[in-house]
């Protein structure tokens, strides 16, 4: 993808990073990447990572840009030990009670998403980071981290048409979801 940005000199001006993957319930691996890395960490953040880094020279090019990391709720409960950690894998114990989720009262959820919420964690810090760096080299490039709050979307599950079904019970009616509203907004905007 970064090639053929280049290839065809394409502007760019603002990066958003916000996809994210979570094991389903049901998940029998593999676990690790080929790197020897956790999946859900490779995708939510070292994927973010790398294409904000490939892309950094367009965007200074382009420059005043902005970067934007999509955060979680999630990334306040991110398992601390495994943080950067290669070959920490949650495939023997995924379907285990977290202690994270155990130590702040907030669960009961399984350690599976501990990966979730720590790659979450790693996307803010870097961040901040980059922001700090870019600061430094006084480019015209600001990187923000933003949470918006909790939505209802269907990454607790395999079937894309149940948004928001399996939220825990203490979180239903509190989170948003319009998704038809936004689809609509959305095709408005690129339609003219």
């Amino acid at each position: 993808a970064v090639a053929r940005v280049e290839e065809k000199d394409m502007p760019l001006s603002i990066l958003v990073m916000n996809a994210a993957m979570l094991y389903p319930v049901d998940y029998a691996g593999p676990w690790l990447s080929p790197n020897n890395i956790d999946q859900t960490m490779a995708s939510n953040h070292y994927g973010h990572f790398l294409l904000s880094e490939l892309l950094m020279p367009r965007l200074r090019k382009f420059a005043p840009s902005l970067v934007c990391f999509q955060g979680s709720i999630g990334q306040y409960f991110a398992d601390l030990d495994a943080l950067f950690q290669p070959g920490i894998s949650y495939e023997s114990t995924a379907k285990e009670t977290s202690a994270v989720a155990d130590r702040y009262g907030v669960g009961p959820w399984c350690k599976n998403m501990d990966s979730y919420h720590t790659s979450k964690l790693a996307n803010q810090l870097h961040a901040y980071e980059l922001q700090r760096r870019l600061r430094k080299d006084q480019a015209n490039v600001c990187v923000t981290p933003c949470f918006p709050g909790l939505v209802a979307s269907s990454i607790h599950t395999t079937d894309r048409d149940k948004q928001g079904a399996n939220l825990p019970g203490k979180f239903e009616g509190n989170a948003v979801n319009r998704s038809e509203e936004h689809t609509s907004e959305l095709q408005s905007l690129t339609s003219s």
